[in-house]
């Protein structure tokens, strides 16, 4: 049976990336305005016209 090896717990550890990247955005930033455009299109006629994969 292997060895169980954890690692150890540090709070104060750095990371590479934020948990959340929206939180590195500051809220009057235009990506969230062009967020909230892509995300009020109406997609369905453009994905109804892209063939399916088999």
């Amino acid at each position: 049976m292997p060895k169980i090896h954890f690692r150890p717990y540090n709070p104060n550890q750095t990371v590479l990336f934020p948990q959340r990247i929206d939180e590195d955005i500051a809220e009057n930033d235009p990506v969230r305005m062009v967020d909230a455009l892509v995300k009020s299109l109406n997609l369905e006629s453009f994905r109804d016209s892209v063939p399916k994969s088999v």
